[in-house]
C-alpha cells in the first residue's frame, strides 16, 4: 500500500513537472530538468562491453565512485561507466575528477516515468548504489528489468535503521533486489540484516574513500575481485 501511494504521487509530480518545465527553464537557466525527468542523451557503447551505472548522492560519494571506477579499470573488466549524482555540485566534481570516457549526469527523479526513461536510454548491465541511496522506484524498476544490483560502501546509522524498521516489509522487498552488499562496518551489516537483507549477501569491505586516500590499489582490487566473483587471471 505504501509503495502504491508513492508510485501514484510520483506519477502526479512527474506530470506537473512536465507541464511547468518550459517555465522552469526560463526561471532557472541551465537547469537540466530533462535528465531529472529521465531524458538522458544516447551513450556510445561497444556492443561487446558492459554498461555499469553507478549512482552517488553528492560530492562525498563521488570520491567513493572514483575509487571504484579506478579499481574496475585496473581489473580490465572492459566496461563503460555512467555516474549519476543527486546534486549539480556532485556532477561538477565528477566531471572535473573522472576521465572523459566516464559519462556523468543528474539522477532521474524517483518517479515511474523518469526511472523508466533513464533505464531505457542507459540500458545498464549492472546498477551500483553507493552508501544509502535507496530510492524505491529506482530499485523496484531495476529489479523488474532483471538488472543486477550491488550496494557498495554501504552504511546505515542507528537512527536511519529505526526509521526504516517502521516499514520493514517494504524495505525487505527493496533490499531483496541486491545481489550483494559491501558495507563499511560490522554494525552496518547487522542493521541491513535487521531490515531484511540476506546475511549471506553481506560483506564488510571497509570504506572505499579511505582506501583511495591511503592509496592501496592492491587491497581495493582484492576486495572487488571477491565481490564481483572475478578470478585472479580472468576478468
Amino acid at each position: 500500500m505504501i509503495f502504491g501511494l508513492y508510485r501514484i504521487l510520483g506519477t502526479v509530480v512527474h506530470g506537473l513537472l512536465v507541464i511547468v518545465t518550459p517555465l522552469l527553464k526560463l526561471v532557472v537557466p541551465g537547469w537540466e530538468i530533462e535528465q531529472r525527468l529521465g531524458g538522458f542523451p544516447e551513450i556510445d557503447r561497444d556492443e561487446h562491453s558492459t554498461m555499469i551505472w553507478i549512482h552517488a548522492a553528492s560530492i562525498g560519494e563521488v570520491q567513493a565512485a572514483r575509487a571504484l571506477i579506478t579499481a574496475l579499470v585496473d581489473l580490465q573488466c572492459g566496461s563503460r561507466f555512467i555516474l549519476t549524482t543527486m546534486t549539480c555540485q556532485g556532477k561538477e566534481v565528477a566531471l572535473s575528477q573522472l576521465d572523459t570516457d566516464v559519462s556523468c549526469g543528474l539522477a532521474p527523479l524517483d518517479t515511474p516515468q523518469a526511472v523508466a526513461g533513464a533505464l531505457r536510454t542507459i540500458r545498464p548491465d549492472l546498477y551500483i548504489c553507493l552508501e544509502t541511496e535507496l530510492w524505491p522506484m529506482m530499485l523496484t524498476r531495476t529489479r523488474q528489468a532483471g538488472i543486477p544490483m550491488l550496494l557498495l560502501n554501504g552504511r546505515m546509522s542507528e537512527r536511519s535503521c529505526k526509521q526504516y524498521l517502521r516499514i520493514r516489509k517494504t524495505m525487505a522487498e527493496l533490499l531483496s533486489g541486491f545481489a550483494a552488499f559491501a558495507v563499511i562496518r560490522e554494525q552496518d551489516g547487522e542493521r541491513y540484516c535487521m531490515l531484511g537483507a540476506a546475511r549471506s549477501r553481506i560483506r564488510v569491505c571497509g570504506n572505499m574513500k579511505y582506501d583511495l586516500q591511503v592509496r592501496e590499489p592492491q587491497r581495493i582490487q582484492t576486495k572487488y575481485r571477491q565481490l564481483f566473483n572475478l578470478e585472479d587471471e580472468t576478468v
